[in-house]
């Protein structure tokens, strides 16, 4: 067992660590700024209109997938809802790559407040999988360096990580 890295003296099963790429706007996740919160899946999935569970959105980390409109279209739609971030994962199949980014005109992004980041589909599966196995698992938004020394083995690269405990406890400290 491994102890939950925000709540002292929680054990968790398992801790997933994948790369995301930050949005250029909302909370930044930079050193020690992280953001936790309960998983939960958009429903629908692209969370490009009504979440049709819009009442289980609050307080939590929201997973949807791109494509169907903006993204920030979708920060504006969750952060309304209460969330405390969101993971867009990507439509198409592609590998993790360092050099692509998500970008928009500066300034159109002032009033989102939450992080958002971006993962590939193919670095997602194992964050999918373990949520539908466990539906109140627990996920860290945070810089990859800093996690880096303390939960997974040396790795190149300060990417913000995204890390699963799918039996960690979904509120914040």
């Amino acid at each position: 067992h491994k102890t939950d890295p925000t709540t002292p003296n929680q054990k968790i099963e398992e801790l997933i660590t994948i790369h995301a790429r930050p949005a250029s706007f909302g909370k930044q996740l930079k050193g020690t700024v992280k953001e936790y919160g309960q998983a939960v899946r958009a429903s629908p999935f692209k969370a490009c209109g009504e979440l049709r569970n819009s009442a289980d959105i609050t307080g939590k980390i929201v997973i949807m997938t791109r494509g169907g409109c903006k993204f920030l279209e979708k920060a504006r739609r969750i952060q309304s809802l209460g969330a405390k971030g969101g993971i867009v994962v990507d439509n198409t199949t592609r590998p993790y790559n360092q050099h692509y980014y998500m970008s928009m005109a500066l300034g159109e992004a002032d009033n989102v407040n939450i992080p958002m980041v971006f993962v590939f589909l193919e670095d997602a599966k194992p964050l999918l999988q373990a949520l539908d196995e466990n539906p109140e698992m627990g996920v860290i938004l945070s810089d990859y360096n800093e996690l880096r020394p303390k939960f997974i083995s040396p790795a190149t690269g300060d990417d913000p990580a995204i890390q699963g405990s799918p039996n960690a406890p979904g509120s914040s400290p």
